[in-house]
């Protein structure tokens, strides 16, 4: 069977070298059956545990992560110069999304829910 895997490969992308820098596990393959079935560890800079997930074929064009707020507990503040989008796989929360203006939204979400946040706004996922 023909590796795929990235991570063995010479020729890394800035990208590739990013998330090999964040010290998370990198879960490579063509599919995940079940992404509350990966490995995660500390993550410092979102402030949970988490992991990368690698799909051959989608590298260069989407990055996907899975990431758990540990509980009564928050994600650090976290500002993309791109849309992120999250789907809840369990229990409920809520999120604070700050405008430009300086005034923030919160709003709450639960398993299930799907949501996104807009390009370069601040915000913080809180575990209730």
């Amino acid at each position: 069977m023909l590796d795929m895997s990235r991570s063995k490969s010479p020729h890394k992308t800035g990208y590739d070298r990013f998330i090999e820098s964040e010290g998370v596990p990198i879960v490579e393959g063509w599919y995940v059956a079940d992404v509350r079935e990966t490995e995660r560890r500390p993550w410092k800079r979102l402030g949970g545990k988490g992991c990368f997930i690698q799909l051959y074929g989608q590298e260069d064009i989407t990055a996907l992560y899975v990431v758990e707020i540990p509980p009564g507990g928050a994600l650090n503040t976290e500002r993309h110069m791109y849309e992120e989008i999250y789907y809840v796989l369990a229990g409920t929360g809520s999120t604070e999304v700050s405008a430009p203006d300086g005034k923030a939204q919160r709003f709450s979400w639960r398993k299930g829910d799907l949501f996104g946040i807009p390009l370069n706004a601040p915000h913080r996922l809180v575990n209730d």
